[in-house]
């Protein structure tokens, strides 16, 4: 057997050190541990039983020995003696182990997760979902027309670019969200907890800082922008196939329709049907502190939500009311949630904002509709 000697000179410190490893990266630690320190591969399952039973042979052998014992030493024990594991181990030291487990699961190009991290954990966190009955929401991200810059610029400025998506969408994340790199220029956001509108608040966020950066290179400036799609667990999807498929499906979507968007699956497109509306609107945030009013012009409406145009650019995520007229009887009043805001080229701006049924009452929901429906039966008979 190669033994190859554990730096730390504290045997506690050295279990520390492995105790925080586990809590920093998961369950999935327990298999590495002994694929690493000893060329054992376990599952999931026997690998976290060995584990605390080596804790519990290591004590066992202290009580025996009434003197310090390095963790090696414990481990060669419980491997030669406890199991019958038909070869022999290998060990190696902390500091190879902390390393060969962080490029297990991280990128080197980006330091975000990796695929193999996010094809591990997706599992685990729809069984989270399931579990507490909460929603999962997934953002793919693609950086639009990407073989142009490493063609037009080269590799590295080409790296660069991906480097530089990947720290904006690192911070712009919570920190219970996961940021991984899924492959090429295309990443992953993995958001636990999150409902279908906050995740597009989010990813929003993210598209217009990319857009808004310049990437400055020996060979010229790189404009960047990106492309997603995003959906949930479990209003859009079942499983993690689904959510992968729609999420990936969503980001089509967005390529489809220009680029530099997200878009959000909806199973259902006729639904979610949009038309042209041309009325002033009143735009008011929902905010105890503010008692201002805003003027606008609405662009389109549909069930989901509405477009309008002002001179007030709103923060994203910004809880809203607006009032429009949409019929004879008076003014319908609107609750959403701004989730895209877009400077024009008339120095306004293109208002995107998500309606919130939970806070509306059926009348309005109802107005919307019949607004709709007068609409596509005027396209019906032109046709």
């Amino acid at each position: 057997m190669l033994k190859i000697c554990l730096e730390s000179g504290d045997e506690e410190i050295l279990l520390e050190d492995l105790q925080a490893l586990i809590e920093t990266e998961g369950e999935m630690t327990y298999p590495i541990i002994f694929n690493l320190l000893a060329n054992l591969k376990f599952s999931l399952e026997d690998a976290t039983l060995h584990w605390h039973q080596l804790l519990v042979h290591r004590q066992n052998l202290l009580n025996q020995i009434k003197r310090p014992m390095a963790l090696v030493t414990v481990l060669c024990d419980y491997l030669t003696t406890q199991e019958d594991f038909g070869i022999n181990p290998k060990l190696i030291d902390i500091k190879s182990f902390e390393h060969v487990i962080r490029t297990s699961t991280h990128d080197g190009l980006t330091g975000l997760l990796n695929r193999n991290y996010f094809q591990d954990t997706l599992g685990h966190q729809l069984a989270q979902a399931q579990r507490f009955e909460s929603s999962l929401s997934l953002l793919f991200i693609d950086i639009d027309d990407f073989k142009e810059v490493n063609d037009s610029f080269g590799h590295v400025a080409g790296d660069s670019v991906i480097r530089k998506v990947a720290k904006i969408i690192e911070s712009e994340i919570r920190q219970s969200d996961l940021a991984i790199r899924y492959g090429g220029e295309e990443f992953v956001v993995l958001m636990p907890g999150t409902a279908s509108i906050d995740a597009l608040v989010l990813a929003e966020r993210i598209r217009n800082n990319i857009a808004e950066s310049v990437l400055v290179t020996d060979a010229g400036d790189i404009k960047m922008s990106i492309s997603g799609g995003v959906a949930t667990y479990p209003v859009d999807a079942k499983n993690k196939e689904e959510l992968i498929y729609f999420a990936d499906s969503a980001l089509y979507l967005s390529k489809g329709a220009g680029k530099n968007c997200i878009s959000v699956f909806k199973e259902d497109k006729r639904r979610f049907m949009r038309i042209d509306v041309n009325e002033p609107v009143r735009i008011r945030p929902l905010d105890f502190n503010s008692i201002e009013e805003f003027a606008g012009n609405s662009k389109d409406i549909g069930i989901g939500g509405i477009l309008f145009e002002s001179s007030c650019a709103f923060e994203l995520g910004t809880k809203v009311q607006l009032t429009i007229q949409l019929n004879n009887k008076g003014p319908t009043l609107l609750i959403g949630t701004v989730v895209r805001v877009e400077l024009t080229e008339d120095n306004l701006y293109d208002i995107g904002m998500a309606l919130s049924f939970k806070e509306l009452d059926k009348l309005v929901r109802s107005e919307i509709t019949q607004v709709l429906i007068k609409s596509d039966k005027t396209i019906d008979k032109q046709r």
